[in-house]
């Protein structure tokens, strides 16, 4: 007791430094977390890694003190668990949005919010007390003023602020930081009072784990889900060439190889038909008509894009088609990432053709002389984009198909393919206006087809092919994906 009364009668010291550096440090937290700048670099890591940093050196001297301050280091520490969550997901191609849908994703957001209020209400809680321990009237008026303000934000966090609104904003946060600056110190002539917390480690000692606890969190999440899993099988050829077939008796076909061998009459692309499956071959029943386009599409790096779109007419009335999108990439080596194919339905105009049955499709490669084949994992519908005001720009808005998938770092003849139903594809088209039927049908599908190939490794945050693409609508060659535009239209009989 006397060694307590001592502390407090020595005025400030070691303990009243304390304070006063803790005080600090949680200061500075709350102002790095409300000012939550977004500039799409290592800067938006940065900024958050120094402000959990800066709170858990404040909440930590100052966890022995009372109940308040306890509990803020404990949500400080479940706060710097999701920050850790959050940035190692940072370094994988998954998103939020990946499995949780909008309202699950808003639910997560409203979580952290709540957690950042309940520790300005812990910190409330803890001066407070620490007021009243000193003899003094409690006035944590501001602090309650800034867990309203956190709530509000949340709110408007929804909106496009933009102007007078955002300047108003942050005037009114860092009105609210200084009267916080000024009620905290003016607790300096009791930090005396102050029960410290015995710290089992140096400063520097603390630094170096919490840096090399993210830093190896990061580098495995990177190397563990920077690509998609992909379960590669042999690929066994229902169709076989004519020129490669067995020579020998005659036998009698299978199902699959009667239709491949119709296909084949109808005028299906060889090089195509050898690489679809059993499944798809049965998809394909019954064909009455095929048509069928090639086209290479160029990008940088000699990056050259093979596309065979081939279209099999199942029914008349209703026009009922089975599309096939094949493509085939150059040899690569040193590939490390995702890639995915991009179909938009609508394109940039406003026709949406009925698809009756969701795209689905294959990856296949060559490898020691055999045929490797892997199911696309990842095949979504997505919103992308943002409207655009200007009307001859390149970006787009709207719903689209995203087939996504990863290749080995080396590989060889590497080609896919993604197939979808598709009804009245031609709804509405007067095939007796000759060439303009055939630009209205040019211009419903010249922008409905996109490969998206990723030709650089390091980028941050790390994005799959797919939600770059949803970022990025336009057709390019810069950043770390190639975005390169395929033809995709088809010209039917005219009957």
């Amino acid at each position: 007791m006397e060694e307590r009364m001592r502390s407090i009668t020595d005025g400030p010291g070691k303990n009243a430094d304390l304070w006063r550096q803790s005080a600090n440090c949680i200061l500075a937290s709350l102002a790095i977390g409300f000012v939550n700048i977004q500039f799409g670099n290592l800067l938006d890591l940065l900024l958050p890694l120094t402000g959990f940093g800066l709170g858990l050196f404040g909440w930590y001297g100052l966890r022995r003190e009372n109940k308040g301050f306890s509990l803020g280091w404990i949500l400080m520490l479940v706060r710097t668990g999701v920050f850790f969550l959050d940035t190692f997901r940072s370094f994988t191609i998954w998103s939020l949005n990946d499995f949780l849908a909008d309202s699950g994703v808003r639910i997560v957001q409203v979580i952290f919010v709540l957690l950042h209020a309940a520790q300005l209400f812990a910190l409330m809680t803890g001066v407070g007390l620490l007021q009243k321990k000193a003899g003094k009237k409690e006035d944590t008026l501001i602090i309650t003023a800034m867990i309203v303000w956190d709530v509000l934000l949340a709110f408007l966090s929804g909106w496009n602020a933009g102007g007078l609104l955002v300047i108003g904003l942050f005037l009114v946060i860092a009105a609210l930081l200084y009267q916080l600056y000024k009620l905290l110190h003016s607790l300096d002539g009791i930090g005396s009072t102050i029960e410290p917390a015995p710290s089992r480690f140096p400063p520097l000692i603390m630094i170096g784990l919490y840096l090399g606890a993210l830093l190896l969190g990061c580098i495995l999440s990177s190397l563990c889900f920077g690509r998609y899993p992909m379960k590669w099988k042999n690929h066994e050829a229902v169709y076989v060439p004519a020129s490669a077939a067995e020579i020998g008796v005659p036998k009698v076909p299978s199902d699959p190889e009667a239709i491949a061998n119709r296909l084949k009459e109808l005028g299906f692309p060889e090089e195509v038909l050898t690489d679809l499956s059993e499944e798809d071959l049965y998809k394909c029943r019954g064909a009455l008509k095929v048509y069928a386009q090639s086209s290479e599409s160029h990008a940088a790096d000699d990056f050259v894009v093979k596309i065979r779109s081939v279209a099999v007419v199942l029914s008349e009335e209703p026009r009922l088609w089975r599309i096939f999108y094949h493509f085939t990439l150059p040899d690569q080596k040193g590939y490390r990432g995702t890639d995915a194919l991009e179909i938009r339905p609508a394109a940039l105009y406003s026709f949406v053709p009925e698809i009756t049955q969701e795209p689905e499709g294959r990856i296949l490669r060559e490898k020691n002389g055999r045929t490797l084949a892997a199911e696309i994992p990842q095949v979504r519908k997505e919103f992308c984009g943002e409207e655009s005001d200007t009307p001859l720009s390149s970006a787009w808005s709207g719903d689209a198909w995203f087939a996504s998938f990863s290749l080995p770092r080396k590989f060889q003849n590497a080609r896919g393919y993604v197939t979808l139903e598709v009804q009245n594809i031609y709804e509405g088209v007067d095939f007796a206006m000759g060439d303009s039927a055939a630009q209205l049908i040019q211009s419903r599908w010249s922008n409905g087809l996109l490969y998206v190939h990723q030709n650089r490794t390091l980028q941050y945050p790390v994005l799959s092919a797919k939600n770059y693409a949803m970022r990025n609508t336009g057709y390019s060659d810069d950043g770390p994906f190639l975005l390169i535009g395929l033809s995709s239209w088809f010209f039917p009989d005219k009957d």
